[in-house]
């Protein structure tokens, strides 16, 4: 991989394939929008470029687990799956994403694929194919507001029992119909949600912050560890993986959390972490490490080019 290109999302789905979103420092310094996408499958990386900024992907689950959907900044996606690429802009008019409205997060839920973003706005995509549905009400700020809200994540049980967190500790839940804002112990910026198979939802942060709970319900986590952002988190069996901005892996598994070191004895870099349920993978500007349950394991850099 040549030096200026930065590993900075992914996912891992049901079948341990990887997908990787990589950005080229100088096209940022520049205003460029473009990106590199890296799939990882059967240990061979198919490459290809997207002409916008690709802030987050997701892969489908079930018999959906072959397709991938990658979500641009100012309302761009792409469906790829076995039939090949298929563009699919999100929204139109003016409620639609644009680069003060931004899309930051693509989770599959349920039947379908949810993206979140600033204002709180949300659109949904069903797995089956179809086109994006904006499904905010209740929770969409309009231009003519103030308020500065927003979306930074967003996870679900189902289609019917869904969770976004952003801005100002806000943590907002989807009955399928409506949304509705939930109790917050905290008005720190929350940066990553995820809903664990025990049936709790966790929540990180800003300033090291930890959360645990479920609609009304939340405490937070006490951890002495790091003070810097929690930036995502991944829940694998009883274990839960949280990945600050300095690329410092903790776990915890209900008791105290430890720092993990994927290579013994030497840092790597980290920040964003997926699961598949059987798999984690945690992706930092140059590393990708594959954990089993057992053992983490380095994934080969895909060999992007300028």
């Amino acid at each position: 991989m040549d030096e200026g290109i930065c590993l900075i999302k992914g996912v891992v789905s049901e079948r341990g394939s990887i997908c990787v979103v990589a950005t080229l420092a100088a096209d940022e310094e520049q205003g460029i929008a473009h990106s590199y996408v890296a799939a990882w499958n059967s240990k061979k990386w198919t490459i290809w470029d997207e002409d916008y900024d690709v802030s987050s992907v997701a892969a489908g689950k079930g018999e959906h687990v072959g397709t991938l959907v990658l979500l641009g900044m100012t309302g761009e996606s792409t469906l790829v799956d076995s039939t090949g690429f298929k563009p699919l802009p999100i929204g139109k008019g003016n409620d639609a994403p644009n680069r003060l409205r931004t899309l930051h997060e693509v989770r599959a839920i349920g039947q379908h694929f949810y993206a979140v973003g600033m204002r709180r706005q949300v659109f949904r995509l069903p797995m089956a194919g179809g086109t994006w549905e904006k499904i905010d009400s209740g929770a969409f700020v309009s231009d003519s507001s103030r308020e500065i809200a927003g979306f930074l994540s967003v996870d679900g049980f189902d289609d019917d029992d869904v969770y976004a967190v952003g801005y100002g500790g806000q943590i907002w839940h989807f009955d399928g119909a409506q949304w509705h804002q939930l109790s917050s112990p905290s008005n720190l910026r929350l940066e990553c949600v995820r809903c664990s198979p025990d049936g709790q939802v966790l929540v990180c942060g800003a300033q090291g912050l930890v959360m645990q709970g479920r609609m009304d319900h939340w405490k937070v986590i006490e951890q002495n560890l790091v003070e810097e952002d929690l930036l995502s988190l991944a829940v694998l069996s009883n274990q839960v993986f949280l990945a600050d901005e300095s690329s410092s892996l903790l776990l915890w598994h209900g008791g105290d959390f430890s720092e993990v070191q994927p290579r013994k004895g030497e840092a790597i870099s980290t920040g964003f972490l997926d699961t598949c349920g059987k798999y984690v993978v945690s992706i930092g500007e140059s590393d990708i490490f594959l954990y089993d349950g057992k053992t983490w394991k380095a994934v080969p850099l895909p060999p992007i080019e300028k």
